[in-house]
């Protein structure tokens, strides 16, 4: 009997320490695998900062060959570089509905710790929103996949926006055009693919908050696709908690939104000026054809008519060859395609409540996030456009991302439907040699020089007779703040009702104001804006003590200085 339980003793002994040997010998393999995988980690991390690294110099190269950039964009970087300086709310502060205050400002005040208050931000941040938009493309199709369909999605969004277009680098690259509110956006979706009360649900109501607050265009690219995806997916999964979550996180986000501007107003933060051209109804037929026309003509396939201006590169003007005309045929048709694909999917699973073989739900609503995404952006064209001018082309940018990132999506689906691995490597194989033309074209466009600025003349003049201190009219203001690294301040000024030069109450500060003595007043006779022009000048501060002419710039010098109220007026 002894014996017996001695044995029983060890015999129990020996099964309550198996299930550790188990974990110990399970721990060692894992690691043995690990350490067979790490020589492919660093293989695949090293190859993807090779090719983050190459895309961002390539971008930031197109960056300044498209646009010389203008007082709207570096009104946005002074914003960055004030909240740098800790003016986090932005108190005093007079902007727009798209301050682009929680969005690109921020990036430029990171950014600005790095490089100070430079003209290089103005193509820099532009080219890390745009990298920024294909990176979160890239992990959200590689999540899951196989390498190489991961690699086929990759191509596909580095070819629409990694080697864009001519005209589509003029809006994706110029600055604070709704391509930060879209990425904003795209987190957002991603975020809220699973459809539940979750930790990413959480992101995605933060990012939705901070959009709002920084540009009202996220109510059509953002909130209102959540809210229509949301009830779509009850119908879809025929429950009201397949769509909840989605549903629920743009109205949290609006509250919060309201709230927060509740209460930062009475402690100081910017003020949202009144206002916003918009098109009349009898123009909403001719806007939707210039949705087919003119988003083609981003992706490549047309020519959008951007209005004349010394800051503007020849874009429109410029030829492509065959080679590369086809190139972008070709990403128009997969663009365009994955467009439709994703109408049917939503259509079949509405209708049926199924989705399509080999698509996951939480893919399937993220397609379907994306997809609503961008018609919301063209319908926000259809309703802003007020005329022919190309450069409100700006708001179907985010339709173009968009599209991209589903197009991306739709590719890695489809590339997984592929039973053989051959099949897969021959796709990849075609997308790497279709990449590969349009990287061939698109080195060819950067070869051109950089877009004119004519500011920079200006800045370099004026610092050369020290005339460090102005006013201006408002195109010949902040552009010249920044593109001279903020050794020339120039402040905007508009006529009153009574014809006397005052702050221009939007994209100003009233610090730029208070207590500041200004030595010169410059207007550009080849751009002419709101009569701010050697009358209303004179009319104003008086006979001039000099006068000069920098290209089609006149220069006003007040050597006793001159003063403006920081109280603001805007004329709409």
């Amino acid at each position: 009997m002894e014996l017996t339980a001695r044995d029983e003793l060890e015999g129990g002994a020996a099964r309550q320490s198996r299930p550790s040997s188990n974990l110990a010998q399970r721990l060692a393999a894992a690691l043995a695998r690990r350490r067979d995988d790490l020589p492919k980690w660093l293989l695949a991390i090293t190859l993807v900062a090779v090719a983050a690294g190459a895309l961002f110099i390539g971008l930031d190269a197109a960056a300044a060959r498209a646009f010389g950039g203008n007082s709207d964009g570096a009104t946005v970087v002074l914003e960055g570089v004030a909240i740098r300086h800790g003016h986090l709310l932005l108190g005093g502060w007079d902007l727009s509905f798209d301050s682009f205050w929680g969005i690109d400002a921020v990036i430029y005040a990171v950014v600005s710790l790095l490089l100070g208050l430079r003209r290089d931000l103005l193509d820099v941040v532009p080219a890390l929103l745009a990298l920024g938009v294909i990176a979160v493309a890239v992990l959200t199709c590689w999540r899951g996949r196989r390498f190489q369909v991961a690699g086929i999605a990759a191509l596909v969004v580095v070819a629409v926006l990694g080697l864009p277009s001519p005209v589509l680098a003029f809006f994706l690259l110029q600055g604070p055009w709704h391509v930060g509110t879209a990425l904003w956006c795209t987190v957002a979706f991603v975020a809220l693919r699973r459809r539940r009360f979750d930790a990413g649900w959480g992101v995605a109501v933060v990012f939705l908050v901070v959009a709002t607050l920084s540009d009202l265009s996220t109510i059509a690219i953002g909130l209102l696709p959540c809210a229509v995806v949301g009830v779509l997916a009850m119908a879809r999964y025929r429950s009201i908690r397949g769509g909840l979550s989605t549903l629920a996180a743009p109205v949290i986000a609006v509250l919060l939104a309201l709230g927060i501007r509740a209460a930062t107003v009475p402690i100081g933060t910017f003020s949202i000026a009144h206002g916003v051209t918009k098109a009349h109804s009898s123009r909403y037929p001719a806007n939707v054809g210039l949705v087919v026309r003119w988003g083609a003509g981003l992706l490549g396939v047309g020519k959008i008519p951007v209005s004349p201006a010394s800051a503007l590169g020849p874009y429109e003007l410029l030829g492509t060859g065959h080679v590369q005309r086809g190139f972008h045929v070709l990403v128009l048709a997969v663009v365009v395609a994955s467009l439709l694909f994703a109408v049917a999917s939503l259509g079949l699973g509405v209708a049926t409540g199924r989705h399509l073989t080999g698509l996951s739900p939480s893919r399937s609503h993220l397609n379907d996030l994306l997809l609503l995404g961008s018609a919301g952006s063209a319908g926000l064209f259809v309703v802003l456009c007020p005329n022919g001018n190309g450069d409100y082309a700006r708001y179907l940018t985010p339709a173009v991302v968009l599209g991209a990132v589903l197009a991306a999506s739709v590719v890695a689906h489809l590339s997984t439907l592929l039973t053989s691995e051959r099949a897969v490597n021959v796709v990849l194989v075609l997308a790497l040699a279709l990449t590969a033309v349009g990287v061939v074209g698109y080195h060819r466009e950067l070869g051109r020089p950089d877009a004119p600025q004519s500011a920079v003349a200006l800045g370099s003049f004026l610092e050369a007779h020290d005339l460090t201190s102005g006013v201006g009219d408002y195109w010949s203001s902040s552009i010249v703040t920044v593109v001279t690294n903020g050794e020339v301040a120039v402040r905007p000024v508009i006529p009153d009702r009574t014809k006397i030069l005052v702050r221009y109450g939007r994209q100003s500060a009233a610090s730029w104001y208070a207590a500041v003595r200004f030595s010169f007043l410059v207007f550009d006779l080849d751009r002419p804006w709101r009569d701010v022009n050697a009358v209303t000048g004179i009319g104003t501060f008086g006979k001039p003590a000099e006068q000069y002419s920098v290209g089609s710039y006149v220069v006003l010098v007040y050597p006793a200085g001159i003063s403006v109220s920081p109280a603001g007026y805007t004329r709409a």
